[in-house]
């Protein structure tokens, strides 16, 4: 088993509703299954969540959830050789700076979700995140994951707001479906692996961190997060 198919194991093996509510920070609340996905609020009387990003989309957009020409071009086999070959010289790059550009490449690609509807409300959540207003970031991105489950941006999203809201078993299961829709999503591995340095699962984050660097050899959170461990889990059996 190669790095990348150990780490999404590890990911699909971890329980979402498993991890301690010490940790999580909320002890008080249950934590959900991954396949339920969480709706949107379904009343928004400050008229500041989904609701309203939805009621400004731009005039002709729709809530169809058929893919649209664009959809098939960002999932077509050209596409997805060309995402390989960046994947392949973003391995080989020799420097940081080298691999940002690279990086940046590939991201804009992950990012292109294929529906005006989805982009807006993604760029809706980024603002939000960035306000740390983390509970209308986390209805903007229900809204992502229900409108387009199979876009993994929306999952790894979701996973970013929880994951600072210290909500970790639903942090957690996004990561799992994000991994699973893209197996290679460094941010997902480097994030599971801050979950489980969190989680005092040193070993397992360890692998995370490598598995993240074999795909992006200079992704900062994960070099610093692998050098940390590196020498507490030293001697350590898996």
């Amino acid at each position: 088993m190669n790095c990348r198919a150990a780490i999404l194991a590890l990911a699909l093996l971890l329980p979402a509703g498993g991890v301690a509510t010490a940790a999580s920070g909320h002890g008080d609340a249950p934590m959900q299954d991954d396949a339920q996905e969480r709706s949107p609020q379904a009343d928004d009387p400050a008229g500041s969540g989904p609701n309203q990003a939805l009621s400004e989309l731009p005039s002709g957009v729709t809530l169809d959830q058929t893919p649209d020409a664009s959809t098939a071009v960002a999932q077509g086999p050209d596409t997805a050789k060309s995402l390989d070959s960046l994947f392949a010289r973003l391995a080989k790059a020799k420097d940081a700076d080298s691999a940002a550009v690279v990086a940046r490449q590939i991201e804009t690609r992950w990012l292109n979700s294929g529906s005006p509807t989805v982009d807006l409300l993604m760029r809706r959540a980024t603002l939000a995140l960035a306000a740390n207003d983390l509970p209308l970031a986390r209805d903007l991105a229900d809204a992502v994951v229900r409108l387009k489950p199979s876009y993994a941006e929306g999952w790894s999203m979701r996973a970013t707001i929880e994951y600072q809201m210290d909500d970790y078993g639903p942090a957690l299961a996004d990561l799992r479906r994000t991994l699973a829709l893209e197996p290679r999503h460094w941010q997902a591995m480097a994030g599971l692996g801050m979950i489980l340095v969190d989680l005092d699962r040193k070993k397992a984050a360890l692998e995370a961190f490598d598995a993240a660097l074999a795909i992006h050899p200079y992704l900062e959170e994960a070099l610093k997060g692998r050098d940390e461990l590196a020498t507490a889990v030293e001697g350590q059996e898996l």
